[in-house]
């Protein structure tokens, strides 16, 4: 390298150095928890109402078989408390 580009070379340095700097900066800006639990529930919030709507659809496509399914999932979600209920009437 000649010796009139090394301040040129100097600078350039600098320059990467103060970019490089700021990139840090905004990378722990971004790992802040309150950040990080932001980023989740806009995630979450996304992908549920995504799957909300694909479950509607396909329960307006098909409504017995979706009434079908959530009688199922009820009665598994209740099968304890309708089993109590079911001993204390024998």
């Amino acid at each position: 390298m000649k010796l009139t580009k090394l301040p040129e070379a100097e600078l350039d340095a600098l320059r990467a150095r103060d970019r490089f700097f700021d990139t840090a900066a905004a990378v722990e800006v971004r790992l802040e928890p309150s950040h990080l639990m932001a980023d989740a529930a806009t995630v979450t919030r996304t992908g549920m109402s995504r799957l909300v709507r694909g479950v509607a659809r396909r329960a307006r496509r098909r409504p017995v078989t979706a009434a079908a399914t959530a009688a199922g999932l009820a009665l598994l979600l209740m099968r304890r408390p309708l089993l109590r209920a079911i001993r204390r009437t024998l």
